[in-house]
């Protein structure tokens, strides 16, 4: 096996907590005969919600090399649903199964033994069947629980809450095939199989059916950028005009994570994937200090997912009003919003981590995870509902979304080590002077302003 293998990421990812002995064969092939069975009824496909959910869920196993078998009905699509290319919702998934990850495949209801099943909406559970999770959830909320329990219809009317609990329900058959691999090194604690999960964006964020974006730049068109598209493009209503920048091209590795990018998409230029869904303008550069002078002004909302820290410092500097920021770090996600007058992305990420090593460890529902907290942060702003301040950035490990402690939320502090140089930093930086100088013998009763701790991330 080459490097270049189509599971490459996942497999660094999973040698962080199985034996050393195993070779990456082995560990692939512990993969690809791992069987999973999605079960839903015409009802609860019958919505592009529920043709959502499952849709997602099953690009996200798909991208981990594991066998799919499809008890459902089939429907036609309800609204946009990329990457699948037909008009039929398992025609659509039986053809892009045969064009991601080479010796895996989705296939229609099949007589070969699951290790999982998965339920979606209140499709009624068949007895006898093996053990597994229900797929639920509303507008801006996800939801698994063990398939005996009660689920609601898919009849929400925007689709966030479908793909987070597509994305709940995947981290539980990443986890089962890595306990079936075991013996596990370490962290064995968050690859317990959870008994139900929940995760809320703010259920009491309106929607809008006809929600005008304008335009918004889009740096990176990789794996996180890619997530947040899948997601923006299944908003009824929304309209957006956006600009790719990136100078990569799609190789192998991408497949396990890249949400819109299929295996006949290798050697294209990932610019060149995005507007296969949506009309948008592909700009083949990086996007760093030299090229933003061609390219300014840009665009008032930009979505970064580029893991080079210092390109977000130069993106922030040239930032006319918002912008989101999401990356991951091996089972963790990151991801922040910055507007004028608030701690910007290099009071965050302040210390450049160019010692990383190229190829990073990832899976498809983390990457996944990044870009769906990005889009529901981009949405929010649009909507005019954006987050508090003390939601500006959100740590998030999606293997045990049981655990309360699971997601992080906080507010982003000015950083007087600042690169970028933003007001927030050095109105902080002129306080603490301030403070310096005061003589507190003289003025036994200042008025201190409360200053956050600085947050980092590597």
């Amino acid at each position: 096996m080459t490097k270049q293998h189509e599971l490459d990421r996942t497999i660094r990812l999973v040698r962080e907590s199985v034996p050393d002995h195993l070779t990456d064969d082995e560990i692939i092939r512990h993969f690809q005969s791992f069987h999973v069975t999605c079960r839903a009824d015409a009802a609860n496909l019958s919505t592009q919600v529920g043709q959502t959910a499952l849709i997602t869920f099953i690009s996200l196993v798909a991208r981990m090399g594991v066998q799919i078998h499809l008890e459902v009905p089939e429907v036609r699509l309800a609204g946009r649903q990329p990457p699948l290319r037909n008009e039929f919702l398992v025609e659509g998934l039986v053809e892009l199964g045969n064009d991601l990850i080479p010796g895996s495949s989705i296939t229609r209801a099949s007589a070969s033994p699951s290790n999982m099943q998965f339920l979606f909406g209140d499709t009624p559970q068949v007895s006898g069947q093996t053990s597994g999770w229900r797929v639920f959830g509303h507008d801006w909320a996800g939801k698994i629980c063990q398939t005996h329990l009660v689920g609601n219809q898919w009849k929400a009317d925007w689709p966030i809450g479908a793909m987070t609990a597509a994305c709940l329900a995947a981290a539980e058959v990443y986890k089962g095939v890595v306990r079936h691999i075991g013996p596990l090194q370490q962290q064995s604690y968050l690859f317990e199989a959870v008994q139900r999960a929940i995760w809320d964006w703010g259920s009491d964020c309106p929607i809008d059916f006809d929600l005008g974006c304008g335009s918004v730049d889009l740096v990176s068109a990789g794996a996180i950028n890619q997530a947040a598209m899948y997601a923006l493009l299944r908003v009824p209503g929304l309209r957006l005009l956006p600009r790719i920048f990136d100078d990569d091209l799609v190789d192998g590795t991408t497949l396990n994570r890249g949400m819109l990018t299929r295996f006949s998409d290798i050697g294209r230029s990932k610019t060149d994937v995005i507007p296969s869904n949506i009309p948008s303008e592909p700009i083949l550069v990086k996007l760093d200090r030299k090229s933003l002078l061609r390219y300014a002004p840009l665009a008032p909302s930009i979505l970064v997912g580029v893991d080079d820290i210092p390109s977000r410092w130069e993106i922030q500097r040239a930032t006319p009003d918002w912008l989101g920021v999401g990356g991951t770090s091996h089972y963790g996600t990151i991801t922040s919003s910055h507007e004028a007058g608030q701690a910007c992305a290099g009071c965050l990420h302040w210390k450049d981590d160019s010692e990383s090593p190229r190829f990073l460890p990832t899976v498809s529902f983390v990457s996944f995870w990044a870009g769906l907290a990005l889009a529901v942060r981009f949405l929010r702003h649009t909507l005019k509902r954006p987050y508090p301040q003390q939601k500006q950035y959100l740590w998030l490990v999606p293997l045990k979304m049981d655990d309360p402690n699971a997601g992080w939320w906080s507010p982003v502090a000015p950083n007087k080590d600042c690169p970028v140089g933003c007001g927030a930093a050095k109105a902080s930086e002129h306080v603490a002077q301030a403070l310096d100088n005061l003589d507190l013998k003289t003025d036994p009763n200042p008025i201190v302003p409360l200053i956050g701790t600085r947050l980092t991330t590597s």
